[in-house]
């Protein structure tokens, strides 16, 4: 492989990663979105459920206390009242669910993302070398710094969903 052959090589291996990590950060970029959408989402169903919780506190409360006139003019109400909101208490932990799914879905997409960008590498190492991986300059990062970012994100979103 002669001098020319060996540069051009560099230049396409040097190419690919880079397009390759940048489709890399926009897609975590995306999946950064979803993800603090959810987490308003999920805070709100939280709050949802803790006024729930307490609806259904001050009810047990009503009950207990003996000389209540409403629980005693309707006594099925407290029962009515406990499995209304017991249901709507199931109806918030549901969506709670299906929130927490969608992020592990995303820490999962983002752990693909870093394995996907490391595998373009290790396949293009060599003939990328090690000067390239750490050419970094004042407009562009060096492919071994976006890497390590990548692994840093990948590893944040691991631990935001274990």
């Amino acid at each position: 492989m002669n001098k020319v052959s060996g540069q051009q090589m560099a230049n396409e291996a040097e190419e690919v990663m880079l397009k390759q990590l940048k489709k890399s950060f926009k897609t975590v970029n995306v999946q950064e979105t979803q993800w603090k959408e959810i987490n308003i989402k999920s805070l709100v169903l939280v709050e949802s459920l803790l006024n729930l919780a307490e609806q259904r506190n001050c009810c047990l409360r009503a009950v207990e206390a003996a000389n209540n006139p409403v629980v005693a003019q309707f006594p099925d109400l407290a029962d009515r009242l406990n499995a209304s909101l017991l249901y709507s208490m199931e109806v918030v932990m549901k969506k709670l669910r299906e929130n927490m799914h969608s992020l592990q879905e995303i820490q999962k997409k983002v752990s693909r993302i870093n394995n996907n960008s490391m595998e373009v590498y290790n396949k293009h190492h060599k003939v990328l070398g090690l000067d390239r991986a750490i050419k970094r300059s004042a407009t562009c990062p060096s492919i071994s710094d976006m890497l390590e970012w990548l692994a840093d994100l990948a590893r944040i979103f691991s631990q935001e969903y274990p």
